[in-house]
Formats: C-alpha cells, sequence, structure tokens
C-alpha cells in the first residue's frame, strides 16, 4: 500500500526528496534575507511561500505580514494578494473595504488579477456601493491586460 501511495505521489510530482526539501530550506533562507533588508520581491515571494506553505509551515498571519511590506513598497502583486486576503479573513479579520483599498492599488497599476476582483467588489456591493458600470469596467481592465 505505502509503495502504491508512494508511485501515486511521486507521478503527480507531489513526494519530495531528501535534496528538494533541503533545496526549498535554503530557497527559504535566501528569500527571507533578502525580505528583512526590505526587498519589496523577496517580500512578496516570502509572502507566498508562507501562503502555500512552500519551504516553511503555511502561515496566512506571516504571509500578511510579507505581503504588507511588500504592498507599502508599491508592489502590485502582493497589493492584489493583500486584497484578497481582507477579503477571505485569511492570517486577518475579513475586511472588504481593506480588500478593495487594496485592490484599487494594484488594479491602477494594471494588475489584472486585482482588476477582475475589483470588478466582483463592484458588482456584489462588496466594500463598494453596487455598481455595474464599474463593475464591467474593470472586468473588461482585466481582459485587455
Amino acid at each position: 500500500m505505502r509503495v502504491k501511495l508512494l508511485a501515486v505521489l511521486m507521478t503527480l510530482g507531489l513526494a519530495l526528496s531528501p535534496m528538494s526539501v533541503m533545496a526549498q530550506n535554503s530557497d527559504f533562507e535566501a528569500t527571507k534575507l533578502l525580505a528583512n533588508k526590505g526587498d519589496a520581491e523577496a517580500q512578496y515571494s516570502l509572502g507566498n511561500m508562507y501562503f502555500y506553505g512552500n519551504g516553511v509551515d503555511k502561515d496566512d498571519v506571516m504571509a500578511v505580514k510579507y505581503y504588507q511590506l511588500a504592498a507599502d513598497q508599491g508592489h502590485a502583486k502582493a497589493q492584489s494578494n493583500l486584497g484578497a486576503m481582507y477579503d477571505f479573513g485569511l492570517g486577518v479579520s475579513k475586511n472588504e473595504d481593506t480588500a478593495v483599498k487594496y485592490y484599487q492599488l494594484a488594479a491602477d497599476q494594471g494588475n489584472a488579477e486585482a482588476q477582475n476582483n475589483l470588478g466582483v467588489m463592484y458588482k456584489y456591493g462588496m466594500g463598494v456601493a453596487k455598481n455595474q458600470i464599474m463593475a464591467v469596467k474593470y472586468y473588461q481592465l482585466a481582459a485587455g491586460s
């Protein structure tokens, strides 16, 4: 049974060798060093590592911390991800107003994911007044990105 499970995991690419675990750990440590020196891209990447549990235990609170650091430096993907964390209450209390704020910051930089999410917020009146015209605007922006 274990051999069969391992074979399935290996087929799916889910089995981790000791070397791949070591590589993930060294990637995490290198990224953390850069992030703690203020590198916005590294902060965003570290947020993703915590969010997905890559090279570190999954931790939404830590993901928010590093997305916030990168977002504060204007990193559009971090702003979009931070918006989603507030939108769904992951690692923070759910707050649609704050979600809209970060989606808007990212959308203004041309981030298609944030534009789409902002369209959803307008369509359903989540954190903003319901407005179908604005929803369509942001859906179109996202589609054109």
